[in-house]
């Protein structure tokens, strides 16, 4: 789990990186929070 906004940009860019190289392309990442749900494709992140 992700500590704070920056930790979670990064093991996410991280994350990318790694699927890539299996060929596996990164749709969205979703933080989700009680009743709100964030996603890094609609905030320009991935």
């Amino acid at each position: 789990m992700c500590g704070s906004v920056a930790s979670c940009e990064n093991l996410t860019q991280s994350l990318k990186a790694a699927l890539m190289l299996v060929d596996v392309r990164v749709l969205d990442h979703l933080v989700v929070t009680g009743a709100d749900v964030s996603s890094f494709a609609e905030r320009g992140l991935l």
